[in-house]
């Protein structure tokens, strides 16, 4: 029975992972709810309870494959969401001229203008610092 149990929490901790997966980096969760710098068991719990219910779609206290399904569904729709959001605004930013098409002219400005943003000496030349720096200010957001 105690295997059971043990199980089960896994899996739903687990699932609730997934559920808040999509919601980006600016939204993790943080388990000290006083902030005090001090995750208590009670705050642990607390948390659990609230994702569990979040994840109990139809509020009857069992979280099923169907009610799993539905909030991966429903995560995968956002970021589709996001996106397709951010492929339109990335378009709109290359197409200077708004005519609905990039031009070679437009593509080649774009990669113009990220070569010089990454090269932060101003050299014409981009190191493997200047690379490393830009990759790791892209993964920052």
């Amino acid at each position: 029975m105690n295997t059971k149990m043990i199980l089960s929490a896994v899996l739903l901790s687990s699932v609730a992972m997934m559920a808040h997966a999509g919601e980006g980096k600016k939204h993790r969760h943080n388990p000290d709810l006083n902030g005090d710098g001090v995750v208590t068991t009670a705050e642990m719990l607390e948390q659990r309870q609230t994702k569990f219910a979040k994840m109990d779609l139809n509020g009857d206290g069992y979280v099923t494959q169907a009610e799993t399904a539905e909030l991966k569904a429903k995560m995968d729709a956002k970021r589709e969401k996001m996106r397709s959001e951010k492929a339109k605004a990335h378009f709109a930013k290359a197409d200077t001229n708004g005519d609905g098409m990039i031009s070679v002219e437009e593509f080649a400005s774009q990669s113009e203008a990220r070569i010089k943003k990454m090269d932060a000496d101003d050299n014409g030349e981009i190191s493997r610092e200047e690379m490393r720096a830009a990759m790791h200010g892209m993964r920052k957001g």
